[in-house]
């Protein structure tokens, strides 16, 4: 899975593109937003996403200083650029930065996924070649270089870390090591492996508040020689340390993080500026391991769980009182009462005045 991330001011159109896209279904995972670009540069630093979908018009820092920035700092990070302004210069810049699309508003659901699946293939391609020129450096000695490698995925490795429990990580290690189907006998991808092995550990360690450097002091370097035995007990000791430094970070379950995170649904609802990264913050965890134990724990993400909050909460302001659909609107948390309109018809099947006069009867 790649990691997508989106900074868009308009909270209408930020909402609909995270909540509208099925993301898992085209190979992402959406790992953050913002409203503004100074908060966006400071949260891309701590996820690294594989792609950036910015608006150029955001308060505090533009879409493209926010995405020169993205382009120094993570240059192999696909940035797509949406602009409600039919404007030349934009579309100027913007292929100055390297953008890899410029779309303009209003961006339609087909249009973003056409273009997500786009800039998929884009980036599995460059890391194919990339595998393939390690392949060529490597030589034909190696009997397994003409494995099938840009098939790894080291996001499984990833999103194991952040949500994982002490308790699985054998049986996942078994699992994960037969899925490999012999390729870690080769000393190319072996040695791809253990990078992906040491990011992934490095980045769930800095989003728990600790620095890298634990992982050195617990965990030895293979030698050059190591076998596949040798790497699959390396892998199993590295994640067993990772998550017992991940959970001593935090000195609560994730079953008491979770319950902090629906308090404090519960008593934000009705904020229009409520998200998972409001509430990460607020319990003193990454939004990564939040959305990962959040969903894990209650069965629904975090947004589709807040959105039923504020549709029960909606249906009951509809019956039992007189208010105005944009009254009841904003006191469920939505500035715009098309788009409450919008997300109350999908997902309760009718407009709210429908639902009101079908419970009058």
């Amino acid at each position: 899975m790649l990691k997508v991330f989106l900074a868009e001011d308009e909270v209408i159109i930020r909402e609909a593109l995270r909540d509208s896209i099925p993301w898992e279904q085209h190979g992402f995972i959406f790992a953050g937003e913002a409203s503004d670009g100074e908060m966006a540069l400071e949260m891309v630093r701590k996820l690294k996403p594989d792609v950036v979908i910015t608006d150029i018009r955001m308060p505090f820092m533009d879409g493209l200083t926010f995405s020169r920035y993205v382009s120094e700092e993570l240059p192999d990070t696909k940035i797509i650029i949406i602009s409600g302004y039919d404007d030349f210069e934009y579309a100027r810049q913007a292929v100055e930065l390297h953008a890899d699309r410029f779309l303009l508003k209003p961006v339609t659901k087909a249009d973003m996924i056409s273009t997500l699946e786009d800039t998929r293939r884009r980036i599995e391609a460059e890391r194919e070649k990339r595998l393939q020129d390690l392949q060529k450096l490597q030589g034909a000695q190696d009997p397994f270089s003409s494995l099938e490698l840009s098939g790894f995925d080291p996001m499984v490795l990833g999103d194991f870390i952040e949500a994982g429990r002490a308790e699985d990580v054998d049986p996942f290690t078994e699992r994960f090591i037969r899925s490999l189907h012999g390729a870690e006998q080769s000393m190319l991808f072996k040695n791809y492996l253990l990078v992906s092995i040491r990011i992934s550990a490095a980045n769930a360690l800095q989003d728990a508040g600790l620095s890298s450097d634990a992982l050195a002091d617990l965990v030895p370097d293979l030698p050059m020689d190591y076998s596949g035995e040798e790497l699959k007990s390396y892998l199993r000791t590295v994640l067993k340390q990772v998550i017992a430094l991940r959970d001593s970070a935090s000195p609560k379950s994730g079953g008491d993080l979770v319950e902090d995170a629906l308090r404090y649904i519960n008593d934000n609802y009705c904020s229009d500026d409520i998200s998972l990264n409001t509430a990460a913050k607020a319990i003193n965890v990454s939004s990564n391991y939040l959305s990962a134990i959040f969903s894990q724990k209650v069965g629904d993400s975090f947004i589709e769980y807040l959105t039923k909050k504020r549709m029960e909460r909606a249906k009951q302001l509809l019956r039992e009182t007189d208010k105005r659909s944009g009254e009841i609107a904003l006191a469920v948390g939505y500035k715009d009462p098309r788009y409450f309109s919008y997300v109350f018809k999908r997902t309760q099947g009718c407009t709210p005045s429908e639902y009101r006069s079908r419970e009058a009867e």
